[in-house]
């Protein structure tokens, strides 16, 4: 059976890199995941990355699902935790996902665990996929800036 499990990607989780470092290079992209952790890694130890986590007013997380030992969505979350607002970026994955999991467990976990108050997200006007998902989830679209579409989900109060 097959199943998938949501991560909270740990840069100090050597499987972590290993299933990050597949996953980008199967896909052929850099994402922010990836550019995350090494610099994490490079200029802190796990016990300051934790410090910063607590007492930042930034907020830089990764999630990825796993299915079969191997990574099949990646998302990158950056945020503010004292205006509440934050930015979902989707790794650009080959296989078009028609129902995109992860766009759903990232917006819940970044509203509900992260507390913010709204959450952004921008595609493509080819990524028919996503616009659909993003619709459907109930985002309202802002429009256009710089080439890209912007999308916006509040927290229902």
């Amino acid at each position: 059976m097959n199943t998938e499990k949501l991560f909270l990607v740990n840069p100090f989780d050597v499987k972590h890199l290993s299933m990050i470092d597949d996953f980008e290079t199967e896909n052929e992209i850099n994402t922010k995941t990836s550019e995350f952790l090494t610099r994490l890694t490079k200029t802190m130890s796990k016990e300051e990355y934790e410090e910063f986590k607590k007492t930042a007013n930034e907020l830089e997380e990764s999630l990825f699902i796993e299915e079969n030992n191997k990574v099949k969505d990646s998302c990158h979350i950056h945020g503010e935790k004292d205006i509440k607002s934050c930015n979902i970026s989707f790794a650009p994955i080959k296989t078009k996902l028609r129902n995109r999991r992860l766009l759903t467990l990232a917006t819940d976990y970044a509203l509900e665990n992260l507390g913010m108050m709204e959450v952004f997200i921008n595609t493509t006007h080819d990524d028919k996929n996503m616009i659909a998902n993003l619709e459907a989830r109930g985002f309202e679209s802002l429009g256009e800036e710089n080439g890209q579409l912007i999308y916006l989900k509040e927290k229902e109060i």
